[in-house]
């Protein structure tokens, strides 16, 4: 694009300076078809020959005109730089998180269907029913939190290495939360149509994992131990030790579920993913200022004790100054010992303290505290329309009657109407009362042709539409082009519906100018009757 205008510019400011060895002047070479409009003003295409541009056209129209259609022909569209600006949001490539841009991904994202496990279970039957139940999950959770509150109570307190050695307490304790644990996982297991689905959903192949490795640790390598013998086996004793050992600590991992379950350390471990590019270039930025100044203090230290025991090497220079200047670790201490070798190695020092431990290190929680703000916003805006989607899906369930996963105009009656639903909007900033006015408008957005003939909307676009009514929502260019959109097509149907109608006036008008006609004629005639007739 550059290169095309330079050329542009040059053809236009001096046409005639191109001439041949003979003096003949000579064409200009013609430009890519990206300037080309057809126009005799622009260059000729190259299938045509190339063409002198015509001194008739200004320079200031040219270069106007050339900056004009490149900027049309690179632009992008509406669609393509949202998705360009959201891929560059989140984590990967920006330095502080755009949260408006995550909280339009997230809702795109939403707009699918809500993943379930139960969806994959069956529908009737005594297992399904318990693996459904919501005081099953909360049992099982507070089993997890006393399984992992007593794995460590056990490392402290269990004087023994095998479980089989162990007292009394810790075998029977152990004991049952293995089978507790395998009898939660025969309940799920049973709860899936086939069984295939279990490696469908990633929970269940977790937990199957850290099953397997309870059953290793309590029964299988128990049995093992007790089986070979104590003297000729003393090899694979420790090899067992060891394998049991790792299983106790992987088993470690199930409380990640209650990670799941709570939110506000989801929130913390995602900001804290979301930040690591941030904290990445801040600890370089780090790296290399101390690096410097480890190098200045090398130079100037060499020969001295402080220079002998603190700064030996750049690299443990480093080391020094990471510890009592950036964690400022017996600060007094240090530079104590730089005042005794020299008032001048002091001031450096503290200037390193002020650019690492007061300027960088508190810039790097500012950008922590930025980053698990947008994060914090995204989840809680998350866990907002999740809600609402959840409860709009249970109403829906119970208005619909056909059960073709459709909302029809009657039945989106019957969703504002319910109390259920209606809160869950008012709560996510939506109002109840002006969806009733905005339906013929929501319904305009109908793709899908229910079974009676009716446009009906799916329950993404029913969620995506209604989202857009909130009262938070910051108006952006797109709304702004969707309203002249609308406006423009409701001018169109306007204006032929009154052509419509003003073509049916003019018939109907013909049509009356006739019978006027008619009847003035049958007028005259039934006068020039009555006057032949008297005379």
């Amino acid at each position: 694009a550059a290169l095309a205008g330079a050329a542009s510019y040059f053809s236009v400011l001096a046409p005639n300076d191109h001439r041949t060895s003979a003096g003949a002047p000579a064409a200009v070479p013609p430009l890519p078809n990206l300037l080309c409009n057809g126009g005799e003003d622009h260059f000729a295409n190259a299938a045509t020959g190339p063409q002198v541009v015509p001194k008739r056209r200004s320079l200031l129209a040219q270069r106007s005109s050339t900056v004009h259609v490149m900027a049309d022909a690179h632009r992008l569209t509406g669609a393509e730089a949202r998705d360009r600006r959201l891929s560059h949001s989140v984590a990967g490539t920006t330095f502080f998180p755009d949260a408006e841009g995550m909280k339009e991904r997230m809702r795109r994202n939403l707009m699918e269907p809500v993943y379930s496990v139960t969806r994959l279970y069956k529908s009737a039957g005594v297992f399904q029913s318990m693996a459904r139940s919501q005081h099953f999950e909360n049992l099982t959770l507070g089993v997890i939190t006393l399984n992992s509150l007593w794995m460590c109570i056990e490392a402290d307190a269990n004087p023994a290495d095998r479980l089989d050695q162990s007292p009394v307490a810790f075998q029977a304790v152990e004991h049952l939360f293995a089978v507790y644990f395998l009898g939660e996982w025969l309940i799920r297991f049973l709860a899936f149509r086939q069984a295939s689905d279990t490696i469908k959903d990633g929970w269940f192949v977790f937990d199957t994992l850290l099953l397997v490795l309870l059953v290793t640790d309590v029964w299988v390598i128990t049995a093992v131990m007790a089986t070979t013998p104590v003297g000729g086996g003393f090899a694979a004793q420790t090899s067992v030790l060891r394998i049991a050992k790792l299983a106790r600590v992987l088993r470690a991992a199930r409380i990640v579920k209650l990670l799941h379950v709570v939110p506000e350390l989801m929130i913390l471990i995602k900001g804290m993913a979301s930040a690591m590019r941030g904290v990445v270039f801040t600890l370089c930025l780090l790296a290399v200022v101390t690096a410097v100044f480890s190098l200045g203090f090398r130079r100037f230290t060499d020969g001295t004790p402080v220079g002998h025991e603190h700064f030996p090497t750049v690299a443990y220079g480093m080391y020094s100054l990471t510890v009592y200047g950036t964690l400022m670790d017996e600060i007094a201490y240090f530079s104590g010992e730089l005042g005794q070798e020299s008032m001048w190695l002091t001031l450096p020092f503290f200037m390193f303290v002020l650019l690492a431990a007061l300027t960088l290190m508190n810039m790097l929680i500012g950008v922590l505290c930025e980053v698990v703000s947008a994060v914090a916003a995204v989840e809680r805006e998350q866990l907002t329309v999740e809600m609402v989607q959840r409860k709009v899906c249970s109403v829906l369930e119970s208005v619909d009657a056909n059960r073709n996963d459709l909302i029809s105009r009657a039945e989106f009656q019957r969703i504002l109407e319910s109390p259920v639903a209606s809160h869950a909007l008012r709560d996510v900033g939506v109002d109840p009362v002006a969806l009733v006015d905005l339906a013929d408008f929501i319904f305009e957005y109908a793709t899908v042709e229910g079974d009676d003939g009716e446009i009906q909307l799916t329950l993404a676009d029913f969620m995506e539409i209604v989202l857009q009514f909130r009262g938070s929502n910051v108006a952006t260019v797109r709304n702004i082009v969707d309203l002249r959109k609308f406006v423009q097509g409701s001018h169109r149907t306007l204006s032929r519906e009154l052509k419509e109608i003003k073509s049916r006036l003019g018939i109907v008008s013909g049509k009356r100018k006739k019978a006027i006609n008619r009847v003035g004629a049958l007028k005259y005639w039934n006068q020039a009757k009555e006057r032949r007739a008297s005379t």
